[in-house]
């Protein structure tokens, strides 16, 4: 039956990418990379829009978005082809994804020929794609908590819901998993596609398909700016083998889908010549990154007004009309997301950045409210670059050790290169003018140099306009690699090739070398055959310790096995598991493996199990400090103790047992 339900997904996912490479040849894009990435961005876009569509109108079923889908992938590829020859158009279609599929693979021949140590970034990047991919299958879905915090618990009430409440998600009012109802949730429903067909076994599978499309934003980006391929594959090895980049393989966790949505509006809203067909894939971009993760809208700010200004300066005088239907449109996409996360969020908590951001401004009437658990702060710039530059994990900082995820090449070594590459960025921009005043023509600036600042100001901008600069390297994963850009300008200057290579190469090594460093996240071949061993469902409840002892707690399942196993066989479709106040920040756990069960949010308070009972709740699950966990405990309750909710001991089940 699984098998079966993968070849479904597998099918309709087929279909998205040709329609989607479909509408990316009409866009005629010479570039065989600039068609590929099209594509992508495009095949997301053309998978969420179904989701969102249905998920809106509350009629999110399978068998509705399997229809809905394959119908609205068949609908973009004939409109795609209309005017053209259907069965040419179509070989066209299909030579142009054969050609993009061997990129991979061209990549590696070039490195091989060029004698380059990029070669070692790109065959330890590929692996890590592959092995990642393989083992997000096999391994139990956890890796952090915030997985089964917030970034399940989405997925598990739209499939439960069949779509979205306008008007919140029933909800602890106080408790941290009140971000379910105020988050963005793009990226989630990218991981519901492959589950709501399948089950929990491919909930982390969404960034091992995700992570080529980002590397290639990333070698888009570098290369207009350099003399070969090689050393821009190189940039993307690196960015892929960052430790904050990295680790999110294998993992429910939004920052490197959200990074390559802000890469993808970046380079096709700065690309030369600048078409208004790039304008609305960029509008596109912005859009799916807005409705991604709240911390992309600094970035997207910046680059709208870039993308703003270059579509009224390039095509408002000689095609008005295109240009303002072109707007409207690119503005229309952007507001969707802007609407549904944003305004829905003020019309249910009178704070559109709900619950993360509280600011209180009585002169102009802000009010916001929500939680802030403070682990967003920043830093003073002195104690940022000591953490940023000193030993890696070799004392104790907090969330703060995330800023280890740059990798310690990246504080003593990439970050001061990309920070010595501003001076003549800024020196080439302040002369371009005087060029024209004294008539100096080679003074004036480049295309490049144009496209490079453009990038720069979005790299400044959104440093400056985030609350907590370089907090986490996941959330700078983009910006990362527009330092990669800037380098790339300064450093790819004829002369100074040796220098741009020399540079990729150190931080590839580095960077393998601080991968090696961070606490292990990945299996061994050893562990994988252990797992591969154990059969499914209990496979995905066997903790860390059952298959290897040098593994982290995280590497295993976040429940214990006989609660896990319990869990599947008493929990079938319909049964309802109730929850009060005290949710324990492990909601994603209190679905079974298909998400066929319920979930309901019962206020804790006098009666709390009469309503439980009310509400035809079988499971319940009470944490351990809960004055109600001694009365669910006592032998005339009704309920019995199922076991531990979760491996750290947070919480328990109960099982009603007198009705």
């Amino acid at each position: 039956m699984f098998v079966l339900r993968v070849v479904v997904l597998s099918i309709l996912s087929l279909l998205a990418l040709l329609a989607a490479a479909a509408v990316a040849a009409r866009m005629r894009y010479e570039s065989r990379a600039e068609r590929a990435a099209a594509t992508g961005l495009l095949c997301n876009a053309i998978i969420v829009f179904p989701i969102y569509a249905l998920a809106c109108t509350r009629l999110l079923t399978a068998r509705a978005l399997g229809v809905t889908s394959g119908a609205f992938s068949v609908a973009v590829f004939a409109g795609a082809a209309l005017g053209r020859p259907l069965w040419p158009f179509l070989r066209q279609v299909l030579r142009d994804l054969g050609e993009e599929a061997l990129m991979p693979f061209l990549a590696l021949r070039d490195a091989w020929r060029a004698r380059s140590l990029v070669l070692l970034g790109l065959l330890f990047s590929a692996g890590l794609i592959v092995w990642t991919g393989i083992t997000s299958y096999y391994a139990p879905s956890w890796r952090q908590w915030d997985a089964t915090w917030y970034h399940e618990p989405v997925i598990g009430f739209t499939l439960q819901n069949h779509g979205f409440l306008f008007d919140g998600i029933p909800l602890p009012p106080a408790s941290g998993v009140q971000k379910v109802n105020g988050y963005p949730a793009l990226c989630e429903m990218t991981q519901l596609w492959f589950v709501i067909f399948t089950d929990r076994r491919l909930i982390e599978i969404a960034n091992s398909f995700l992570a080529p499309l980002f590397m290639l934003l990333v070698y888009l980006l570098v290369k207009r700016h350099a003399n070969d391929r090689v050393v821009p594959t190189g940039w993307a090895a690196v960015m892929l083998i960052m430790p904050g980049t990295s680790i999110l393989l294998g993992s429910v966790y939004v920052d490197l889908h959200t990074s390559l949505l802000v890469l993808g509006a970046l380079y096709f809203g700065t690309r030369a010549p600048f078409r208004l067909r790039d304008m609305l894939l960029t509008a596109m971009c912005l859009a799916m990154a807005i409705g991604a993760k709240v911390l992309a809208l600094a970035p997207v700010g910046v680059i709208s007004l870039i993308v703003l200004a270059r579509t009224i300066w390039n095509h408002v005088r000689s095609r008005p009309r295109h240009t303002l239907g072109a707007l409207l449109t690119g503005s229309a996409m952007m507001a969707v997301p802007t609407t549904w996360t944003y305004f829905r969020n003020w019309r249910n908590f009178h704070n559109p950045f709900w619950p993360d951001l509280v600011y209180d401004n009585p002169s102009l009437g802000i009010h916001w409210q929500g939680h802030s658990d403070g682990v967003e702060a920043g830093q003073p710039l002195g104690t940022l670059l000591d953490n940023l530059t000193n030993i890696p994990y070799s004392r104790p900082l907090g969330h703060a050790t995330q800023l280890n995820e740059y990798g310690f090449i990246s504080g003593w070594f990439f970050f001061p290169l990309a920070a010595v590459c501003l001076v003549p960025l800024v020196f080439v921009i302040v002369r371009a003018p005087l060029g024209r005043i004294w008539r100096v023509r080679r003074w004036g600036m480049s295309t490049n140099t144009v496209t490079i600042a453009y990038v720069t100001v979005v790299l400044l901008g959104s440093i400056y306009l985030d609350p907590a600069p370089f907090w986490s390297a996941r959330y700078y994963t983009a910006h990362t690699a527009m330092a990669a850009a800037l380098v790339t300008w300064a450093c790819g200057r004829r002369g100074f090739e040796r220098l741009h290579e020399g540079a990729v190469a150190a931080v590839t090594v580095g960077m393998i070398i601080a991968f090696f460093w961070t606490p292990r996240w990945w299996y061994r071949p050893s562990e994988l055959l252990e797992l591969a061993r154990i059969p499914y469902p209990a496979r995905e409840f066997t903790p860390a310790a059952a298959i290897s002892p040098t593994l982290s707690l995280t590497s295993g399942s976040a429940i214990p096995l006989e609660t896990g196993l319990a869990r599947e066989r008493q929990l079938g479709p319909g049964a309802v598991l109730a929850t009060g106040d005290n949710d324990g920040a492990i909601v994603g756990l209190f679905w079974n493996n298909d998400y066929s069960n319920k979930v309901v949010y019962v206020p804790s308070g006098p009666d709390f199990l009469a309503r439980v009972e009310a509400t035809g709740a079988t499971w319940v699950f009470c944490g351990n400090a809960d004055p109600i966990y001694s009365t669910l405990r006592a032998k005339d309750s009704g309920w019995t103790e199922v076991g531990a909710s979760n491996v750290e001991h947070w919480g328990t089940f109960f099982r009603r047992t007198r009705w």
